[in-house]
């Protein structure tokens, strides 16, 4: 009999549909009888992610999870149950459910495992990017999480490194988990190169940055190093891609625009913001390579996407960045604009000439994501 294990798609955050959509799909790479059966339930602000989701064994049903959550919220502490998870498990009949982020209180269920997921501890060392308000309920809900589930997901073996680091483990309580991430790309269908060069007047060699525009991702430093590269007289283009908003700093989108214009960087830096996902995998694998500078991550959606497309990164030489893609990246230190810029050059005058080795076998890094997922809900 096929474990029955829920999902929520409750957050309307294009990064976690994704996130939970690779995984629902990487199952389908298992042989049948370990394949699980998935009900993806889902609020109905997420309905327009639901074409994400393929799998021969899905069920999707929407939930009115989001409504009046404040209250449900407080009254679970009030009862000492939770009653955003309780009904749904119940209902349902559950062997699990992921990934619940909302948990005042511990819900002891027989037969259901109740898996959180927490991808980074970024706000430990960077507090600065966060409002007082928004490090207080973060860190609540981290510790919330963490006493209250039966087990957490963590993205990389540098997150769980951190989690050791910053809270009080309690042994026997909370199970860990260590599931990197893998980009699944197969139901999007990359937009031909033909059609890219005239939506986007593609007519130099080009780099690819994929992030948020949020302050840690150190979109600057590309700027930088736009800047200093541009005095050799190189044709080149840098298309940055990613929400433009941050509502913990709105002003900062507006200091890396200005940058460009009191630069004249305007056609090396295009800035092209959130696009079609198939749009920005067929940049990705028509690019020389992409660039991931950020300060800090949990596990960089991009870098798997070039991976799955065998593409060359040029990252920044953070820890989970390295645990991430090991001696076949181009390093650079993320404070350093003249390591960046050296790099982007050697891209530019010799391009395949300094390629590194392609990646794993596809199919075998899904199946391992699969695995590690089931892993999550075995006694």
């Amino acid at each position: 009999m096929r474990k029955k294990i829920g999902i929520l798609l409750v957050n309307d955050d294009v990064g976690v549909a994704y996130y939970l959509a690779s995984i629902v799909k990487s199952l389908g790479y298992l042989s049948d009888e370990e394949q699980p059966e998935i009900l993806l339930l889902y609020a109905e602000n997420c309905k327009k992610y639901l074409d994400f989701y393929k799998y021969k064994h899905l069920t999707i049903t929407e939930i009115n999870y989001n409504k009046n959550k404040k209250l449900k919220y407080l009254a679970s502490i009030i009862l000492r149950k939770n009653i955003l998870v309780q009904p749904i498990v119940k209902q349902y009949n559950l062997d699990g459910l992921f990934p619940v982020m909302d948990l005042p209180v511990r819900s002891e269920f027989k037969n259901c495992t109740i898996a959180s997921w927490i991808p980074d501890f970024q706000h430990k060392f960077y507090p600065g990017f966060f409002s007082k308000r928004n490090l207080l309920l973060r860190e609540t809900r981290f510790k919330q999480i963490i006493n209250n589930c039966d087990v957490i997901v963590l993205s990389s073996n540098d997150a769980y490194s951190h989690y050791k680091k910053f809270y009080n483990l309690k042994q026997g309580k909370t199970k860990t988990q260590v599931m990197p991430f893998v980009s699944m790309i197969q139901d999007f269908p990359l937009t031909d190169y033909s059609k890219l060069v005239d939506k986007y007047s593609i007519s130099t060699p080009y780099f690819l940055v994929s992030n948020q525009f949020y302050a840690h991702k150190n979109h600057m430093a590309v700027l930088e190093a736009i800047k200093v590269l541009k005095k050799s007289k190189i044709n080149f283009t840098v298309y940055l891609t990613g929400k433009t908003e941050d509502y913990r700093d709105p002003a900062f989108f507006g200091t890396l625009t200005s940058f460009i214009e009191d630069n004249d960087l305007k056609n090396e830096a295009k800035i092209l913001g959130l696009i079609p996902r198939e749009d920005q995998l067929g940049l990705l694998r028509g690019c020389l390579a992409i660039i991931q500078p950020s300060k800090f991550e949990g596990w960089s959606t991009i870098i798997e996407d070039a991976k799955t497309l065998q593409k060359q990164v040029i990252c920044s030489n953070i820890d989970v960045h390295v645990e991430q893609m090991g001696e076949k990246a181009f390093y650079f230190s993320p404070d350093s604009i003249d390591e960046l810029s050296k790099i982007m050059n050697s891209f530019l005058l010799n391009g395949d000439n300094i390629a590194k080795p392609v990646f794993d076998n596809y199919e075998q890094r899904i199946q391992d994501f699969a695995h590690n997922f089931l892993k999550v809900f075995q006694s």
